[in-house]
């Protein structure tokens, strides 16, 4: 299972990254007494009922995004800077040769927006250089609308996911 973690630092805390690479960028975030917040995603490595590890694996990020009017603003900004910053980090994850030492995969991802009703936004599809430009252009139309709705969003997302299980041949996280 993926697991997240997600911490804000500033200078006046201290903190320990094991990674040496982070730490720095740590303390370049924090100069000036800035706020830094680290989204931390671990993918583990599945084993298979053989024992063995698949070369690559599919990794598929599904994101149920509230954009009623009450996330207007600079959450909804935020929010929406969150999973581009997600789709930049994991695709250049991806692409690096430490990642493809490690842990190859596939990222996937679908975007679900709910306020009054819920939207597809992104179909499902793989983070690719290709796809990446559409996607950003999906995600800059999102405004927020109506009432918040949590129903819809959750019964569009079981549908969607529902659909992705159909389509899935190779093993999946």
């Amino acid at each position: 299972m993926i697991s997240t973690k997600l911490t804000t630092i500033n200078n006046a805390q201290e903190f320990n990254i094991q990674n040496t690479e982070i730490n720095e960028l740590v303390k370049r975030r924090t100069a000036n007494n800035t706020i830094f917040g680290k989204l931390e995603i671990s993918i583990p490595r599945i084993k298979r009922s053989n024992g063995m590890m698949k070369d690559k694996d599919n990794i598929i990020a599904g994101f149920l995004l509230d954009n009623s009017e009450s996330m207007a603003g600079l959450k909804l900004e935020y929010a929406i800077n969150t999973i581009r910053k997600f789709i930049e980090v994991i695709h250049a994850e991806q692409k690096s040769s430490k990642m493809n030492e490690s842990l190859k995969i596939r990222p996937w991802i679908y975007l679900i927006t709910f306020n009054s009703r819920a939207t597809v936004v992104i179909p499902f599809q793989e983070i690719t250089d290709e796809t990446i430009p559409s996607i950003n252009t999906l995600l800059d139309k999102i405004q927020a609308q109506g009432s918040t709705d949590y129903g819809a969003g959750f019964e569009k997302q079981t549908q969607v996911l529902e659909d992705i299980i159909k389509t899935i041949t190779e093993p999946t996280t």
